[in-house]
């Protein structure tokens, strides 16, 4: 996708978030992979995967109101 110039601050956002989305992701990876039985600790780490996951979609939706492909 190709952005105007006014989608840098968002761009910025977006990155950041998918970055949060990353760490989120392995954090739950790396419990899972530990053979944690916690299950209320690996529900928590799921929902801070969903909630970064979320946030990032919602960045990426607000981006595409300064899309200029097609």
């Amino acid at each position: 996708m190709i952005f105007n110039e006014n989608a840098m601050p968002l761009i910025v956002k977006y990155q950041s978030a998918r970055e949060a989305e990353a760490i989120a992701t392995q954090a739950l990876l790396s419990a899972m992979e530990s053979g944690s039985r916690d299950m209320p600790a690996l529900d928590a780490l799921t929902q801070e995967m969903t909630d970064a996951h979320n946030k990032a979609m919602d960045i990426l939706d607000a981006l595409q109101q300064h899309r200029i492909d097609s």
